[in-house]
């Protein structure tokens, strides 16, 4: 399978998983924006390696056929931060994760952590309009960046996190910052040419 083919086909059964997640309250007003929630989603992959994105593939057909819903077990891993009375009701309809994954995941957002710092070092401004950073800045409702991607990474399978783990200490060492390309897509697809421009707009205001 292509790679254009792959992602758009996650996208394609995220989407619908992500329109059918129940929230609190009703739907979110993020689910009524399916098509920011593609545009997000693909800039995000763009930077993913071919393998991560066919285990990831693999993990939501998997999913498709017991009945699970990846995302809304997603938003349901955030919850042990941002509402732990809700998510106490949720607990025992989760997946169970392993200590291996939980090692893992661990390793991964350490390292997450240290982009997305250097980063707000970076471009403040930018960073600024996007979700609060570290888990300590959790507020209900609003998980940060850290807790989001602790939830979303919980969410997948342990042999896709294998992969996402290889992926990500890749990344390390070579100097690469995943999360800066996924800025840089995300401030072009809003007419800026780069970051750097997007914050001096920003400034200017």
């Amino acid at each position: 399978m292509e790679r254009i083919e792959l992602i758009a086909n996650i996208i394609g059964k995220e989407v619908v998983m992500f329109a059918d997640a129940r929230n609190i309250g009703g739907p979110a007003p993020c689910q009524l924006d399916l098509d920011a929630f593609r545009r997000v989603r693909e800039s995000q992959m763009n930077s993913w390696d071919d393998d991560v994105l066919e285990s990831y593939l693999d993990d939501l057909f998997q999913a498709e056929k017991a009945g699970r819903n990846i995302v809304a077990e997603k938003y349901g891993y955030m919850m042990e931060k941002t509402s732990i009375v809700e998510f106490e009701k949720i607990r025992v309809q989760l997946p169970i994760v392993t200590e291996n994954k939980k090692r893992m995941i661990d390793e991964i957002v350490v390292i997450h952590r240290m982009w997305i710092e250097e980063l707000a070092a970076k471009y403040p401004r930018v960073l600024r309009y996007g979700r609060p950073l570290t888990s300590k800045e959790d507020l209900p409702g609003a998980p940060s960046m850290e807790t989001y991607l602790r939830g979303e990474l919980t969410s997948y399978s342990e042999a896709t996190i294998e992969k996402y783990f290889e992926m990500t200490k890749k990344f390390a060492v070579n100097g690469t910052n995943p999360i800066e390309i996924d800025i840089l897509e995300q401030v072009r697809a809003q007419g800026y040419a780069s970051i750097e421009k997007a914050e001096e707009k920003i400034k200017s205001q």
